[in-house]
């Protein structure tokens, strides 16, 4: 079997906050092969977040992505003023929320590949999605260019992860509307 993320397909964005790649080829076939060599690299990356982009530049004008989040870890809501973005589960579970500008839920979902798979956000809407199984991984379609500064707006309502009590309680929060306690017990 051929090691996709040690190939001429992709090439490894060092700039990312996260483990991201670029695909190099203009066709991309992702099977399920390359989703468990996606799972491995996270291993073998002390369980990281992964960002496969299928498209080959932040600039590109429509990006689609891979995403593998892990349970347990906190992504602070957030919205993008201009840009829509549709989540389609590929394995996994999670939680996704929808906020209005106070905070307060105005919507949330668990997409779970055996009934709900699709999800779309529209633009200037506050959102996050937590991982409810050990790892979710997820196709994120939305419009490019990414623009570092500004792209995403994050919740000043929300905290910003840098305390792990307060973060625990609001993602404990979050859980118990959907009638998840605990995130570690999801």
């Amino acid at each position: 079997m051929k090691d996709f993320f040690n190939s001429s397909e992709v090439r490894q964005d060092e700039n990312a906050k996260s483990l991201s790649y670029f695909c190099t080829k203009g066709l991309v076939m992702i099977n399920n092969q390359i989703i468990h060599q996606l799972i491995e690299e996270s291993e073998k990356n002390n369980s990281s977040d992964i960002r496969l982009s299928l498209h080959k530049d932040p600039s590109d004008k429509h990006h689609n992505m891979i995403i593998l989040q892990h349970k347990g870890n906190y992504y602070r809501p957030h919205k993008h003023l201009a840009k829509p973005e549709t989540y389609h589960l590929i394995k996994g579970k999670m939680a996704v929320f929808i906020f209005d500008d106070t905070g307060a839920i105005i919507d949330s979902s668990i997409l779970d590949p055996q009934e709900n798979i699709i999800y779309r956000i529209g633009a200037n809407n506050w959102h996050v999605s937590i991982p409810l199984t050990e790892h979710v991984i997820f196709n994120e379609s939305k419009p490019g260019p990414f623009i570092r500064q500004g792209d995403s707006i994050f919740a000043e309502w929300a905290p910003d992860g840098s305390n792990n009590e307060e973060t625990a309680n609001h993602l404990s929060k979050l859980l118990q509307t959907l009638n998840l306690e605990d995130i570690n017990n999801g």
